[in-house]
């Protein structure tokens, strides 16, 4: 029996997020020129945090 052990990187490289280029010309396309500004637009006012979270690093 065989068992491909490479899939882990393959997965990898599909889920990592986009890169630097492809988010700029998401937010670029949608009017945008960072996400603090595009999460600033579509997050209503009255269900953001203003406390600081505790978290650990890790």
């Amino acid at each position: 029996m065989t068992i491909r052990l490479d899939t882990h990187n393959e997965f990898v490289a599909r889920h990592i997020g986009p890169r630097s280029d492809d988010e700029h010309s998401m937010l670029d396309s949608l009017g945008f020129d960072s996400l603090e500004a595009l999460t600033t637009s579509v997050i209503p006012d009255s269900i953001k945090g203003t406390s600081i979270l505790g978290l650990e690093d890790g």
